[in-house]
């Protein structure tokens, strides 16, 4: 990641550990629900170009449901979100990264639920990171009779010591149906952030094991 880094410490509880992240210029970490963050995205969105907030709105919703979500019937709880909150317009970023407290499915561990991302979603480790899962995930999100395709990297963050609780993280991007040669640069350029980003999260105490 280009320029000044900024840390972002995300306080843990009983039975999970506190993280740390680092973040780009402008960039954030927001604790709380899904329906909130609905209400402050789209309040962002609000002052855009017309264009830009009609491509941004139906991947807010998909960000708001994917918070909710989790493939394979699994316990899913929203940690947060990473956005962009500060930038001149033409800077903008319209992705978002949804943290959320992972469980597996009842019977499962972590581990488990990884080598079968890794058979059916061909989910590989991340590069420059310490046993983070990567698989590329999307969605089709309807919205005022049109449809768009959302979707990004997600990636499984596992705690040592812990079989049965890790980090799930999930971009959320637009993506074009018909991109040309500059539209997958900029894809895959915001990938890379995506990426950078998430090698950055180290756990800040030791992990309770369970």
């Amino acid at each position: 990641m280009g320029g000044s880094l900024r840390a972002e410490l995300v306080s843990g509880s009983a039975d999970r550990p506190s993280f740390a992240v680092l973040l780009p210029d402008g960039w954030r970490f927001d604790e709380g629900d899904a329906d909130r963050f609905h209400e402050e995205v789209l309040s962002a969105v609000e002052d855009l170009p017309p264009d830009v907030k009609r491509a941004l709105e139906p991947g807010v919703r998909q960000m708001v449901q994917q918070a909710k979500t989790a493939p394979g019937s699994s316990r899913v709880e929203l940690a947060g979100v990473i956005r962009q909150v500060e930038a001149p317009e033409d800077q903008f970023v319209p992705m978002s990264l949804t943290v959320h407290w992972f469980r597996p499915p009842t019977g499962a561990t972590v581990q488990a639920f990884g080598l079968r991302m890794m058979e059916t979603r061909e989910a590989r480790p991340l590069e420059g990171s310490s046993g983070v899962l990567r698989w590329m995930e999307s969605a089709t999100v309807a919205s005022d009779g049109e449809s768009g395709e959302f979707g990004g990297p997600t990636y499984l963050i596992p705690i040592e010591g812990n079989k049965h609780l890790a980090l799930l993280i999930r971009t959320v991007l637009p993506m074009p149906e018909h991109p040309d040669a500059n539209m997958d640069f900029v894809r895959e350029s915001l990938f890379l952030l995506s990426d950078s980003i998430v090698t950055t999260l180290r756990w800040k105490r030791e992990a309770v094991q369970s």
